[in-house]
């Protein structure tokens, strides 16, 4: 089984965000998603089955990262890949809609 690689976006409101898991990717798709067209749809409900079954975290992932796409939110190269010893950012409720400090600076 394959798992889940970072997906790095840029979400409208809460800036640069490393989505790590289905989870996220449905607190990202929830919140501050720009618009919820046909792929924005397929991901949500295969993030949303992937919670349940781990054998799908890869569609899943594949999803995300078209509806990013299709959204235009990234996916932004990941200069830090899964195997690397840098810290995760976590989704903590509540501070998906509060704006980043650092969203003015160019990425």
């Amino acid at each position: 089984m394959t798992g889940w690689d970072p997906v790095v976006v840029q979400l409208p409101m809460a800036g640069r965000q490393t989505i790590h898991g289905p989870y996220a990717a449905l607190m990202a798709l929830l919140i501050d998603w720009p618009e919820r067209r046909s792929a924005y749809h397929r991901a949500f409900q295969l993030c949303t089955n992937a919670l349940d079954d781990p054998a799908l975290l890869q569609k899943a992932r594949e999803a995300f990262q078209h509806a990013c796409i299709q959204a235009g939110t990234g996916p932004i190269d990941n200069p830090h890949p899964a195997s690397s010893k840098r810290p995760r950012l976590e989704v903590v409720a509540g501070t998906a809609l509060s704006p980043r400090l650092d969203q003015a600076r160019p990425n």
